[in-house]
């Protein structure tokens, strides 16, 4: 679950050892609002917004000349409030949304949309917040979703943001504030991430640290939280209610610290804390420094560099009950072993008849963490996996590949010769590069 709170905002990126000499930059920056005009000119991450399928709503009156059979409706939380838009289905759709939330559309303007990659928008559109005279609205676009003559969704996607420039310790950086959960505000602060964007119930926190005038997913975009360290500086922030404008004060003395300790060299990480937000963990000696709060792992993956410049990478699975979390005691080391060795864990199941045989596999680290089925070398899937089927006395029976791809399949189906009975074993070989491994089997008969 993602919840936010109001307050005063931070967040934590980890550039170097957290001390405190003095302040750099403190003081107001105006932050201005950025039309977002289309997909070229959206720096975010395409996944965030939220994805809405029709619904059943009952509505008070229709627009003039709608038949309530030619309309569906929609409802999404915008501006802090539930919203019903309608969109009838004609030959020129057109969506109503209902901004005084009376379901009575009779009294609502037509929106015209214009054609997207195949698709239908509408926007932009600000839906005034309740009770805020005005001064605070939600800035919206709708896109229209349908595929080979499907019930239409819609895609809640925002219409700005926004952006400004910032000087710390004698650098300047471009950064953006996005209303994330469509509420009208851009104060909004992240207390649980679950590593998705889509239903945030925050707001979100871009800073361009390479200049390439984008936000890395990861490296460059967080949840709101409550602490910005900058080469070392701890820094507050706070945010306008609309986002007008951010304030940033140096924070006086020095974190309290602990110690992660996974054990392998090759682990890279994305924690993220409530109080310190999300932080970015290298690949070291697999031991870092971090503030003594909590951190729950957002992302995991093994990286090792290859011959000739390459780079080997095996993402980690955290999604779930996978999803761990550490309290870091300050002036302790917190043991918690990932990475390597890694174990290639198989099943097998056999049918009823024993003529159909289904093979899977896992691959786990050493502290029972789940990991992608396939390595990437420089961003590309290697080999597939292979495995082979071999008898009680070590002959091969078949041998075969799990499937192309990322992701490769996850399973194989061994389809058993006629007239084959006793026992076998499954050897599986997966494509794992550099990254050590080992393998767990045992007999399997076929009566």
């Amino acid at each position: 679950m993602m919840m936010a709170r109001r307050t005063v905002c931070c967040v934590l990126i980890l550039l170097c050892s957290v001390s405190c000499p003095r302040a750099h930059g403190q003081g107001k920056f105006p932050l201005r609002h950025q039309v977002i005009k289309d997909r070229k000119s959206n720096p975010f991450p395409r996944e965030l917004g939220q994805l809405i399928g029709k619904d059943d709503k009952t509505w008070v009156g229709m627009p003039k000349k709608l038949s309530p059979k030619k309309a569906v409706t929609f409802t999404a939380r915008v501006a802090g409030e539930e919203t019903v838009l309608l969109l009838s289905l004609d030959s020129n759709p057109k969506l109503y949304v209902d901004f005084d939330r009376d379901l009575d559309f009779a009294d609502e303007k037509p929106i015209l949309g214009w054609a997207a990659d195949g698709d239908r928008c509408y926007g932009p559109l600000a839906v005034p917040v309740a009770g805020s005279d005005g001064k605070l609205a939600a800035r919206i676009v709708v896109r229209v979703l349908t595929r080979h003559d499907s019930p239409p969704y819609i895609h809640l996607t925002y219409a700005g943001y926004r952006t400004g420039l910032i000087g710390l310790g004698g650098s300047t950086y471009r950064i953006a504030l996005l209303d994330a959960n469509f509420n009208g505000r851009y104060d909004d602060v992240c207390v649980a991430f679950d590593g998705s964007y889509r239903k945030a119930d925050f707001d979100c926190f871009a800073m361009d640290l390479d200049g390439d005038a984008r936000f890395d997913r990861v490296k460059e975009f967080w949840p709101l939280s409550k602490m910005l360290i900058v080469r070392g500086v701890v820094y507050r922030l706070e945010v306008a209610p609309d986002g007008s404008e951010i304030q940033i004060e140096e924070v006086k003395g020095k974190l309290k610290m602990g110690w992660l300790d996974v054990g392998s060299r090759d682990v890279e990480m994305v924690l993220f804390s409530p109080d310190v937000g999300l932080i970015t963990l290298p690949r070291s000696e697999g031991k870092w420094a971090l503030p003594a709060c909590k951190h729950t792992v957002v992302l995991s993956h093994l990286v090792r560099p290859g011959q000739h410049g390459t780079t080997w990478e095996l993402a980690g699975r955290v999604s779930g009950k996978d999803r761990r979390s550490y309290v870091i005691p300050q002036g302790e080391t917190v043991l918690a072993r990932m990475g390597l060795p890694l174990r290639v864990v198989q099943t097998v199941n056999i049918g009823a008849r024993s003529r159909t045989v289904t093979i899977g596999f896992s691959i786990v680290g050493q502290g029972g963490e789940p990991y992608a089925k396939v390595a990437l070398r420089d961003g590309q899937a290697a080999q597939p996996p292979a495995l082979r089927i071999l008898d009680e006395h070590g002959r091969t029976l078949h041998s075969g590949l799990f499937g192309r791809g990322r992701h490769s399949s996850p399973t194989y189906t061994w389809h058993v010769p006629k007239g084959f009975k006793g026992t076998f074993r499954v050897e599986i070989k997966p494509s794992l590069g550099p990254f050590e491994y080992e393998s767990e089997w045992e007999w399997y008969t076929v009566k």
